[in-house]
């Protein structure tokens, strides 16, 4: 049977694997198409410019890579400088550095899959995806469709479930896609 590799851990998976048994990644085995990104179209310019004021003044950016929050507490549950990690609640047979636990924020509670989402770096950012999660994953007020790359603003609030977090990197140190 022939493999296929992981466009994120570039290890060798079976020909019809949908996610890569080593990282979790998606794994894509539609044609390439130019862009991986889906842009939002948002309804409420207003709304969003009101968020994203309200999380630069409660949050600090953190200089590289991007930084999670709850709303209630001040301090970033994970600031991860990853090429890409997902997200979710960890089970004792995952073996990857690149996940945040959300376990201990109620996200059993909350309905947070195991493997509810990722988020990777772009040239221009960061970009999530919904990991055909159970209960959706909401970007900005927008709900996601599943295993489709959405760009993910520099101050933007994901709801996993019913899990609120919200999400800082700095645009002038965007991250710049991994050279092949």
């Amino acid at each position: 049977m022939a493999s296929i590799v992981c466009p994120i851990c570039h290890r060798e998976n079976t020909g019809n694997a949908s996610f890569c048994i080593f990282c979790g990644a998606p794994i894509e085995t539609a044609p390439k198409r130019k862009s991986t990104t889906r842009q939002i179209e948002f309804d409420s310019e207003a709304f969003n410019k009101s968020m994203n004021e309200a999380i630069l003044e409660t949050f600090k950016t953190p200089e590289h890579g991007i930084a999670l929050y709850l709303a209630e507490q001040v301090a970033p549950i994970a600031v991860c400088d990853e090429q890409a990690f997902v997200i979710g609640r960890k089970m004792t047979d995952i073996k990857t550095d690149k996940f945040v636990d959300l376990t201990a924020h109620g996200a059993y509670e909350n309905g947070v899959s195991t493997r509810h989402a990722m988020i990777r770096k772009k040239s221009s950012g960061y970009e999530v995806i919904d990991l055909g999660s159970t209960n959706g994953t909401i970007l900005n007020e927008h709900t996601l469709r599943p295993n489709i790359a959405y760009a993910l603003p520099a101050a933007a609030q994901l709801r996993l479930g019913k899990l609120s977090i919200y999400t800082l990197y700095s645009i002038d140190a965007a991250p710049e896609d991994p050279k092949p």
